[in-house]
């Protein structure tokens, strides 16, 4: 399934690439806001593979990264969207406000998913998938 995902994410950017929809002339915040996020297929990926291979040092490492990785994205989430909304007003099919309070609601509900997962991992038995 990670590598199926990975795939995915990645055939989409280069599609939105080729059809123009897509430039690398953007301003530097949506390089940023665009690196961060590429990295956490990668990053998913890596600790599917440790686990398959039973490593799990490096396994348990890359699940430290994560928690780092995290924060990182949800702060450029809110560095692109100010970043949008001070520059264009944000995308057309939305009301400046509507975009602005929407999205970041959905940032607030990622990163505190996130801390919930982080939180109630270790207590739960072996084996156990979320």
């Amino acid at each position: 399934m990670a590598l199926v995902m990975a795939f995915i994410i990645i055939a989409g950017f280069w599609i939105n690439l080729a059809m123009g929809r897509s430039s690398f002339a953007a301003p530097w915040p949506f390089h940023v806001r665009g690196m961060i996020p590429m990295g956490w297929p990668g990053l998913y990926l890596a600790q599917s593979l440790t686990i398959a291979a039973g490593n799990i040092a490096l396994h348990i490492g890359l699940g430290q990264l994560a928690c780092v990785w995290l924060p990182a994205m949800a702060a450029a989430g809110v560095m692109i969207i100010l970043v949008w909304v001070r520059g264009s007003g944000g995308p057309f099919f939305f009301a400046q406000n509507e975009f602005l309070i929407s999205n970041m609601a959905g940032l607030l509900v990622f990163g505190g998913l996130a801390l919930w997962a982080r939180a109630v991992g270790p207590f739960l038995p072996p084996g156990f998938a979320m």
